[in-house]
């Protein structure tokens, strides 16, 4: 594991842009030389009843629902979102589905799909990034800046993983990569960050949809926190996972 500093930031803050797109671009990177190697494409991972080829369906998956939802906001139209309570399955029965496609084919277009969100949200001015709104498919309108953790909790934890199936059983997440993926790694701030991801959604935190939004960018981001503090507890995976 890297011990190189890094700073805290606020990936919901027009000020973690770079520190966002830069971590998401390494993770990325990591999760693409795992899935690119043909000896690990049917083995199965972490994810019940996923091999690393689902990982690429599902990431295929969900950047293209990105895709789709993102155009809709440029052109000033209501999304829509199927809300939370279907996610995990829904999310597991779209990535099954691409196992249809060739392993070229499918590795193709995640790499042209990522290049894609990439530059959809280098391009982003520091207004768009927290006020552009865009409707996640299944949580509704967030922020068009949050799409960027959403790819690091999925290229920082994912890899994990593969290498799970692998055989590396004792295999953590990377300290930069949930850093990243809390919203202020001091867990003191904590609070104050659900305040701010509440005031976005414009509901009450106390509301079943914020709990559960919140605990996919912070609670679980901060279970993989205490992984990388000193004396920290255990990894996070139980709470709200989609796979």
């Amino acid at each position: 594991m890297s011990t190189a500093v890094i700073t805290p930031v606020n990936p919901m803050a027009a000020e973690g842009k770079d520190t966002v797109l830069a971590v998401m671009r390494r993770d990325r990177e990591n999760f693409t030389r795992l899935v690119s190697d043909p000896k690990n494409w049917n083995v199965n991972t972490r994810c019940t009843g996923w091999e690393t080829r689902d990982l690429v369906g599902h990431m295929i998956d969900v950047m293209e629902g990105y895709f789709k939802n993102w155009d809709a906001a440029v052109a000033g139209k209501e999304g829509t979102a199927l809300g939370l309570p279907v996610m995990g399955e829904t999310l597991n029965d779209h990535a099954l589905e691409f196992r249809k496609l060739p392993r070229e084919e499918a590795l193709d277009r995640f790499k042209k799909d990522a290049q894609k969100l990439d530059k959809m949200l280098a391009d982003l001015t520091p207004e768009q990034w927290t006020s552009f709104m865009v409707y996640h498919p299944f949580a509704g309108p967030v922020p068009a800046g949050f799409y960027g953790t959403f790819q690091i909790m999925d290229y920082g934890v994912h890899p994990y993983d593969i290498e799970y199936g692998l055989g590396n059983k004792l295999g953590h997440v990377d300290g930069h990569a949930a850093q990243a993926q809390c919203a202020a790694v001091d867990l003191a701030q904590l609070e104050q960050v659900v305040d701010q991801a509440a005031q976005m959604l414009g509901v009450a935190q106390e509301q079943p949809q914020v709990a559960l939004y919140v605990g996919a960018l912070g609670n679980y981001a901060v279970g993989e926190c205490l992984d990388h503090r000193p004396g920290g507890g255990q990894r996070g995976t139980q709470v709200v996972r989609h796979c």
